[in-house]
């Protein structure tokens, strides 16, 4: 078993960042923040060694667990704001240390999620979306690590911010995400906003969502084509209606498809490897 990270920090973590590391992430599992505070400035400030975005990460994620376990225990705790100001000024920090607004700093994504999910899970979405839009303009980055937009949705569902998800959409496509994950990251954006705005009754919005998928002939799936078909609906649109259904039955067909000639591609090359066995076997013998 490992050393609590209470004694491993005193200990025999004085000369290794990795087993620094090891004490946070048992920190992080446990919720235990206020311990990982204390590993993590036994690493910034006693020890001659520098912390690494990991190091960081963990403690943020320890914040996290902290404060989805008290909001799970005891509803909307005061004390859940402290743990999600503390997540945020380890983020600072971070930043200061050139550990997260590099282009690959994998490690600096993940806290900057662990970060806003704390605020999400303490009750403080507001504090996500406001952080975030603070962020932007400081950030050296051309455009936001892709795993945060989902986040950011999260926020918005969480307080019912549907204009706020629309925002949302105007920010992903102020930047240029190209390419097949720029298109699918772009339709998760729509929709996330279509699904808030079909939440309380804004289908004007929801056709206008729809309207600018089209023009920028971003792919619709089954669930926008619902969307649609829900507002055709309401507006007793029966020839539109039927076009979506049309549609959706199209894209069923095709799904089932290439869903066969999958299966049927990996069967042939199973086949084909068989034998090649059974030829190397029969060769052997």
């Amino acid at each position: 078993p490992s050393p609590s990270p209470s004694s491993a920090a005193r200990g025999v973590l004085a000369h290794d960042v990795a087993a620094y590391n090891q004490a946070l992430e048992d920190c992080a599992r446990l919720g235990e923040w206020e311990r990982a505070l204390a590993v993590l400035d036994d690493l910034c400030v006693k020890s001659d060694l520098s912390p690494e975005a990991a190091s960081y990460a963990w403690c943020i994620s320890a914040c996290l667990e902290a404060a989805s376990s008290k909001m799970s225990r005891e509803g909307a705790d005061p004390g859940n704001a402290a743990v999600t100001e503390r997540a945020l000024a380890l983020l600072d920090e971070m930043r200061r240390r050139g550990l997260v607004d590099g282009e690959n700093t994998p490690k600096g994504d993940a806290a900057y999620v662990a970060a806003l999910r704390c605020c999400i899970e303490s009750g403080n979405w507001e504090r996500a979306l406001q952080y975030h839009n603070d962020w932007v303009p400081a950030c050296s980055r051309p455009h936001p690590p892709p795993v945060i937009w989902p986040v950011l949705f999260d926020a918005c569902d969480t307080g019912g911010r549907w204009q706020a998800a629309l925002s949302l959409v105007d920010d992903m496509a102020r930047y240029e995400m190209d390419g097949v994950a720029g298109d699918q990251l772009m339709a998760m954006g729509y929709t996330r906003a279509m699904a808030l705005c079909a939440s309380v009754g804004q289908w004007g919005e929801v056709d206008a969502l729809l309207r600018r998928m089209k023009e920028k002939r971003l792919s619709l799936t089954r669930e926008v084509m619902v969307f649609a078909l829900r507002s055709a609906a309401r507006r007793n649109d029966a020839n539109d209606a039927l076009l979506i259904l049309g549609k959706m039955k199209r894209a069923s067909v095709e799904h089932r498809q290439t869903m066969y000639q999958a299966h049927a591609k990996a069967q042939s090359q199973a086949e084909m490897e068989a034998e090649a066995a059974a030829e190397a076997a029969a060769e052997g013998g």
